[in-house]
């Protein structure tokens, strides 16, 4: 077999006195003259470097040796060419990088190299782990998780050549490097004219640099429980091949359950980012998005999107806010896009914030609330109002005002902590105030607290706005939370969680059905769907809602359902007092799962009669997904859900946001087939994206994001007609923010 791999020759030979500590291939004999051989450099105690030229006559001979200026153990080294001469670049264990002459051919006796420059703990104290040369100079980083970069200048009198160093970048949380790759224009010679890619240890991170402009450009991390073991970037050298300079990565990660087994994960298929515009606030990409900020002195867990519509000179403008909470205890109001501070606030206890949710008024778009879960079971509901001026996102004023604040539980320590909480507009009227008898304008919403004990807390908020005091009222401010209804969905951790408020008056739809439908998501990655119906013969002020009531769940995760979105199915043909639920969930198995029931509101239905059709999508991501969002298709199924016409569409489709750990940014395509009957659903049973099902999921686009540790995604579309239906704005919260504009 021509194509079979035979051992001509080896090399064996006795390079140190004492044991050789490392040993590194240098270069094959075109790079320095015409004889057929390879040179190979070992290195020993005392910062001993020896040169080998090893050839076919398998007698290997001595090309040149150095020591180390600092005597210590050489751990980096690499060979730069310049002209007819080569140089090589040593780096020892304690931080010290020389540079030494290699001679063009071995000497017949011993040649000792030339030293030409030295730089004495650059690294500090720290091992120097690698070496990489470019066109005008090389790069070296070390274990003290800094980056140098040195320069080749010229000596005008004798035109003989030196080196300088020019700068220190710190890679920082990568705190020792092992994988240096440059990307350099070769049209300028400029050292800031290269992209520098750095590799963290065991390639578990890397970020790029762009050193012109003196900026990282991005940073990746493997993370999660696929933790990758080496990272690979493709075709550094063939610029044909890079997207704006950056080339696609390649991470090697071991499959943990399954150890034969091993996971590619390509990233970079498409633009995943660009120069930034002259404002400074915009990068356009793929996905364009807007250059990220800190959101916390720490990491961030949580955020909300807020769509405030306000009039100012008579024009109706629409105020974007991105509310962030995490582990500081504080929450923070930043406008949206550009990411300027409007407002924060510290929490009560020194607690942090696990979890943000936010609903607007039907009654007035204007105003809202935002609802906020954290340690010690506190729980914290503030309210924003555009009609009191209070939301100009060109001035620093408040945006929100706190309402209340509480626990769950008295007894609650730091081990204690809401983990999800979710909020939705209920109804508004006419009330009396229960201690001055004033008559007020109350809005209601319902509140849903689930923490680490597996507990679910379902509560009423009660507000009465000032901005809709009119007239000869007398302005009063009241708000109120009590608590409706105590549930046990689980006996692990409620890790995520949905609230959704089904009302035959807000769907447009003829059906008669009131109630509120709970999903929960657990640690072992169980979902389980509960509803609650409210007595409608009495008034809104005074309605009861009846015992919950749990209609199904299922196996959507095999650990961890970290992030859950849902949706009642607009324009679904059901019966009365039922919905149509789409239940999207992502978790620690790196998958996502899309569920559709069908629930009722009047009957407590046996949980085994509930069918769930299930979709599971699995290696959907890189890494543990933390958040996703689901979004219409169309502002058609906000303004019209049944369509122009009040009939039933063929089929429908949403869009969902995720990312996690892998800092990937993916767009879904769920679409589910909306003639189907729910007899027809397949109960609990996993089947393929391709697969004939009456759910369909299909990957549409993706992009990186330069947020480390992803905590939580939050989707917002325009509610106003006027604006683009195509784009939305997405919020991603981790070790910093990053805005993206979605075009749909």
């Amino acid at each position: 077999d021509a194509s079979a791999v035979t051992v001509s020759y080896t090399h064996i030979w006795r390079a140190h006195e004492f044991r050789t500590v490392n040993i590194w291939f240098l270069c094959a004999q075109s790079t320095l003259n015409t004889n057929a051989c390879v040179l190979v450099a070992t290195a020993t105690i005392k910062g001993a470097l020896t040169v080998w030229q090893l050839s076919d006559t398998h007698e290997p001979q001595l090309y040149a040796s150095c020591t180390t200026p600092s005597g210590e153990i050489v751990t980096a080294i690499a060979l730069t060419r310049r002209e007819c001469l080569s140089y090589v670049v040593i780096g020892d264990a304690r931080g010290s990088v020389s540079l030494f002459a290699l001679p063009s051919a071995p000497a017949a006796q011993d040649s000792v190299m030339v030293q030409l420059v030295a730089f004495m703990k650059l690294h500090g104290s720290d091992p120097v782990s690698c070496i990489e040369p470019h066109s005008s100079g090389f790069v070296t980083a070390g274990h003290d998780g800094m980056v140098n970069i040195y320069q080749e200048v010229s000596c005008k009198s004798d035109q003989s050549l030196s080196w300088v160093h020019v700068s220190k970048l710190n890679c920082l949380p990568i705190n020792t490097p092992d994988q240096i790759i440059v990307a350099e224009d070769s049209s300028s010679g400029d050292v800031r004219d290269v992209g520098l890619f750095v590799c963290g240890y065991h390639g578990s991170a890397f970020m790029i640099w762009d050193l012109r402009r003196g900026y990282q450009v991005m940073r990746v991390e493997g993370g999660g429980w696929k933790r990758p073991h080496r990272c690979m970037l493709s075709s550094i050298g063939d610029s044909a091949q890079l997207v704006r300079g950056l080339p696609s990565v390649l991470f090697v990660c071991p499959a943990p359950l399954l150890k034969d087994n091993t996971v590619l994960q390509l990233f970079g298929a498409q633009p995943v980012c660009s120069e930034p515009s002259a404002n400074n606030s915009e990068v356009v990409t793929s996905f364009p998005q807007h250059l990220g900020c800190p959101a916390h002195g720490k990491v961030a867990y949580c955020n909300t999107l807020l769509s405030i519509p306000t009039v100012v000179e008579g024009s109706v403008q629409e105020k974007k806010f991105v509310v962030v909470g995490g582990e500081e205890s504080c929450v923070k109001v930043f406008s949206a896009p550009d990411l300027l501070l409007c407002q924060e606030m510290s929490l009560s206890l020194n607690s942090s914030l696990k979890s943000l949710s936010s609903a607007h008024s039907a009654t007035n778009p204007e105003r809202g609330i935002v609802l906020g879960g954290g340690g010690k079971l506190q729980y914290y509901i503030w309210t924003y109002d555009g009609a009191l001026g209070s939301t100009s996102s060109s001035s620093l004023g408040a945006v929100l005002h706190t309402a209340a604040e509480g626990t769950t539980w008295a007894k609650a320590t730091q081990d204690h902590r809401i983990l999800s909480v979710q909020c939705a507009y209920l109804d508004a009227s006419v009330s009396v105030h229960p201690k001055t008898g004033v008559e007020m304008f109350v809005e209601r919403y319902s509140i849903l607290l689930c923490d680490s004990r597996g507990t679910a807390t379902l509560g009423l908020f009660e507000y009465a706005p000032l901005s809709a005091v009119t007239g000869a009222k007398k302005a009063v401010f009241y708000a109120q939370f009590r608590v409706l209804q105590t549930l046990q969905p689980s006996q692990c951790p409620l890790l995520s969680s949905s609230l959704l408020y089904a009302s035959a008056t807000r769907e447009g739809v003829s059906a008669k059905r009131e109630g509120l439908v709970t999903i929960f998501g657990d640690t072992a990655g169980s979902v389980s769907v509960w509803t609650l119906a409210r007595e409608t013969n009495l008034s809104l002020a005074s309605a009861v809602w009846k015992p919950a009531v749990k209609c199904g769940s299922y196996v959507a995760h095999s650990m961890g359902a970290n992030a859950l979105s849902a949706t009642i199915v607009a324009g679904a043909a059901c019966a009365d007092n039922a919905a149509q639920l789409l239940i999207c969930s992502g978790g620690d198995d790196q998958s996502i799962s899309c569920a559709r029931c069908t629930v009722q509101f009047d009957s407590a239905v046996a949980e085994n009669e509930v069918n769930i059709d299930v979709c599971k999508v699995v290696d959907a991501s890189g890494s543990a997904i933390k958040g996703l969002k689901l979004v219409p298709a169309s502002l058609s199924v906000l303004f019209n859900p049944a369509g122009d016409e009040g009939g039933v569409s063929a089929e429908w489709e949403y869009h969902l946001a995720s990312a996690g750990y892998d800092q990937r940014l993916s767009l879904w395509a769920v679409t589910l087939a909306m003639d189907q009957p729910a007899s027809d659903y397949h109960t609990n049973q996993e089947k393929p994206s391709t697969s004939g099902s009456t759910l369909r999921v299909e990957w549409k686009a993706g992009a990186m994001v330069n947020v480390s540790d992803v905590g939580a995604v939050d989707v917002l579309r325009s509610r106003s007609a006027d604006v683009d239906a195509s784009e939305v704005l997405c919020c991603v919260v981790g070790e910093g923010m990053q805005m993206f504009n979605l075009v749909l």
